[in-house]
């Protein structure tokens, strides 16, 4: 793609999270002509900085089929890990909490910034989430305003920041329900933590149902404002419910219990058999490596003078729908047999998996945990009290996904993907299958939030294609590579 042959040097936020990390090993591995990576990571000292860099990047799993390509550590060093320059800063403070000399460096150097910095907390308090989802992007933006090489900006976003205008969402900005966002932004500052807990009670909770989708909504419209004024060339991303991957850098990546990957290990561990949701509506779930293709794309159009800043979503459900009682089914039936094949311990002896209203999931929670709610009440038990809460709280936080229907407009996102070259075409315009997906959905939750072993000869076939794409163009050496980033020793 022409727009990454030029050199381009790329300053990141939020690299250690879990789409940050994901971004970095896809511009890595397949997107060679880019120069540098500058990742800003929160540490207290320049030892802590690499070796953060070193353990929570390339100590991940996730780079394990790159570095497969070298023949020693020191190969995949000088050639690819020393692209990434890590400088010691954090979202929350002015500047970016980079030193002077840092500041200096990323200005004149950065070509490419991309805004994956985000507090994804349901819980909390508004002050909290507009300090770093409307706070830290207002600070990233004046860093960029004073980089003089900068050709694109990507702030990334969420579907879900406009559910008040469903049930279909375009790709556009929609008025804000709180009223004008650039004053709105100076009342919440000028509050007292008191005004602001009653405004957050009182006013906020009544039109959005967490602080998390009410300050992204809000950073989304003051975006609009700071790139007019600060004449930067922006993009927003709007993925929906980012999921593990569908085959890059290997079939099933993902980290932590974000999106809806509680709803699989929950019910795996036997915390949770009672979900509330109606079975026929759809769970827009999207893959990571889809979301960082699109990201990736998307900076190709972020460009300066344009009538409004152009937005992509990234979604299935507009085009490949998967509706609820498909996907927990497809959970109850993988966590079934993976016991059965592995006879892991973790995993419960009676996976189970059922929808029900909220008033039913009330009902039935108070049924099955009676014995131990009654021992709660003479104090202690924490252990169970955890657990409890557990079974309770993430049905409840995962609600607004089962009783509610939206569908993301994904026209402007289509349009990147047919103008795309091979290796960032993420294929939303045609999808992929559902069942073979969630086998590897479930089975990348088993094996990198679980940490178990898995039968990875399941995936082969989906990870063929991707070896070819990437490591072996020339059709040479595939299985040798595929056995050798999946673990396997027989042929396939």
């Amino acid at each position: 793609m022409e727009f990454y042959e030029n050199n381009q040097v790329i300053f990141l936020t939020g690299g250690t999270g879990f789409v940050g990390k994901t971004l970095v090993e896809k511009i890595l591995r397949s997107l060679p002509k880019v120069q540098k990576i500058y990742l800003l990571v929160r540490a207290i000292d320049k030892t802590q900085l690499q070796n953060r860099v070193n353990e929570e990047i390339f100590g991940s799993r996730l780079f394990e089929t790159l570095k497969a390509q070298f023949a020693t550590v020191q190969d995949f060093h000088n050639q690819i890990a020393s692209k990434v320059v890590p400088v010691q800063g954090d979202i929350t403070l002015d500047n970016l909490g980079l030193s002077v000399e840092d500041k200096a460096m990323v200005q004149a150097d950065t070509t490419v910034m991309i805004n994956c910095a985000a507090a994804v907390n349901y819980f909390h308090p508004l002050r909290e989430a507009v300090n770093m989802n409307c706070y830290g992007p207002l600070r990233a933006f004046k860093i960029a305003k004073g980089m003089s090489c900068l050709a694109a900006m990507v702030h990334i976003s969420t579907s879900f920041v406009n559910t008040q205008f469903g049930p279909v969402v375009k790709e556009q900005m929609y008025p804000y329900p709180l009223g004008d966002p650039d004053r709105l932004f100076g009342k919440i500052e000028a509050m007292s933590d008191k005004e602001l807990i009653e405004y957050e009670r009182n006013v906020v909770l009544k039109v959005f149902p967490n602080t998390y989708l009410a300050s992204k909504s809000l950073a989304e419209h003051l975006i609009m404002s700071w790139s007019r004024l600060m004449d930067l060339p922006v993009a927003i991303v709007r993925p929906s419910i980012i999921s593990p991957s569908l085959s890059e850098p290997v079939p099933g990546w993902v980290e932590g219990m974000g999106g809806c990957n509680a709803v699989s290990v929950l019910s795996a561990l036997g915390i949770v058999q009672e979900w509330i949701g109606f079975e026929k509506l759809v769970v827009d779930l999207v893959p990571v490596d889809l979301v960082c293709k699109t990201i990736l794309m998307a900076a190709s159009q972020a460009k300066r003078n344009l009538p409004a800043v152009p937005i992509f979503h990234i979604g299935t459900g507009s085009h490949n729908p998967v509706t609820y009682d498909h996907y927990l089914c497809s959970i109850e039936q993988y966590w079934r047999q993976a016991r059965l094949s592995t006879g892991s311990s973790k995993i419960s002896e009676n996976v189970q998996v059922a929808l029900y209203s909220a008033a039913d999931f009330e009902r039935r929670f108070h049924q099955r945990f009676s014995k131990e709610l009654e021992l709660l009440r003479g104090g202690g038990h924490e252990g169970l009290r955890k657990k409890l809460t557990q079974a309770y709280c993430t049905p409840k936080m995962y609600s607004v996904h089962g009783t509610h229907q939206w569908f993301w407009d994904i026209s402007n996102s289509i349009a990147l993907d047919d103008a795309a070259p091979e290796a960032l075409h993420s294929g939303l315009k045609f999808g992929f299958s559902w069942d073979e997906y969630l086998h590897i959905y479930n089975m990348g939750l088993h094996e990198f939030v679980l940490k178990e072993q898995v039968d990875k000869k399941l995936v082969v076939k989906y990870f063929r294609k991707s070896v070819q794409r990437h490591f072996c163009p020339d059709g040479e050496n595939i299985e040798e590579h595929i056995r050798h980033s999946l673990g396997l020793s027989s042929r396939l």
